[in-house]
């Protein structure tokens, strides 16, 4: 319980907001606008594995398993994510990517990729397309067709940074002065992403632990073994990747306070 009265007062106006927030997005998602798609999407915490009690695995470098949820106005993405993880945190042990798979399937469709969906390489945008300023403090995006003698000639987009207000924006083009759509936009990504030396070693210490040092030989532990095995050439750093700018989205709000 806070006993400081400026803090606690801090806290209270704080959880307000956020519930302003909830509400207006909620809102905002359940409107039905003629001619439009609304989506709202979000990466979920990023499930470990092995998932194992073992104390060791708090501090060791596991593999990555991400969702990526796409959710509708009657059930957001974020709401999901709290279902699946009050059922993942019933399991205490999850061995390999089929358990996940399994608690997956019971709260939506489940698309896994390189099967029902390709993941796309979209550096190269960067030749013919503008980046969006200010992505990350934006709430909404609108992107409108732009329209011309009855043919989609490209398309234009608005950024809000709040759900309820309808400020004077601009619409924007993203393509580049002088540039044309490119037939081909993006290139599938195929290439599996090397884990590094360091995590490899603390995800077979791991197995070993749990299932001893002839873990190699069981057979639904097979998916371990051939990463572990895997001769391509990584980085051996800790991060994921080490050229990717960090995110912001976590820092305090700061300035006016709109919905």
């Amino acid at each position: 319980m806070e006993k400081d009265p400026s803090r606690k007062q801090l806290l209270i106006t704080e959880l307000r907001v956020h519930k302003l927030r909830s509400k207006a997005f909620y809102n905002h998602m359940k409107q039905d606008i003629p001619n439009s798609v609304s989506l709202c999407f979000d990466l979920q915490q990023v499930l470990p594995l092995p998932r194992t009690p073992i104390q060791d695995a708090f501090y060791a470098r596991q593999i990555s398993l991400y969702n990526f949820v796409r959710g509708h106005s009657f059930l957001p993405a974020d709401r999901v994510f709290g279902r699946l993880e009050k059922e993942i945190r019933k399991k205490t042990i999850i061995n390999t990517r089929d358990g996940y798979d399994e608690i997956l399937k019971r709260h939506g469709t489940l698309k896994l990729l390189r099967q029902d969906w390709q993941l796309l390489e979209i550096k190269d945008l960067k030749e013919n397309f503008n980046n969006l300023e200010g992505l990350q403090k934006m709430k909404r995006i609108k992107i409108e067709k732009k329209v011309k003698r009855g043919m989609t000639v490209g398309c234009e987009i608005k950024a809000f940074e709040n759900y309820r207000f309808e400020t004077n924006e601009v619409a924007q083009t993203l393509l580049k002065r002088g540039k044309r759509i490119p037939r081909e936009i993006c290139t599938a990504v195929f290439e599996n992403k090397e884990l590094s030396a360091n995590k490899k070693k603390d995800v077979n210490n791991l197995l070993t632990k749990q299932f001893g040092k002839e873990w190699i030989n069981i057979q639904e532990l097979a998916w371990y073994k051939d990463i572990i095995n895997s001769c391509r050439p990584a980085p051996d750093t800790d991060m994921e990747n080490p050229d990717e700018s960090l995110c912001n989205c976590l820092d305090d709000d700061v300035g006016e306070v709109r919905i």
